[in-house]
């Protein structure tokens, strides 16, 4: 979890050197200016780790396509 965490605050803080991805940045703390994404990282513990790959377990799946679809299964078929 601390190398996940660590290599995800690296990725954000990259992403901020693009023009793009600054403004993106910028738009989000005005829309709410309370959020400090690395901080939010820094706060994700292993039990919400597991909560979300427990909830992701339990989901449906879902089938997307793009072509000929007479091939393709049904989702309950996978």
């Amino acid at each position: 979890l601390t190398r996940a965490k660590k290599q995800l605050k690296a990725d954000v803080l990259m992403a901020q050197e693009s023009s793009g991805q600054l403004l993106e940045e910028l738009s989000l703390q005005a829309l709410n200016p309370s959020v400090d994404l690395v901080e939010a990282i820094n706060k994700v513990s292993l039990a919400d780790v597991n909560a979300a790959a427990a909830h992701l377990a339990s989901a449906k799946f879902a089938v997307a396509a793009v072509g000929n679809l007479a091939n393709v299964p049904f989702a309950d078929e996978l």
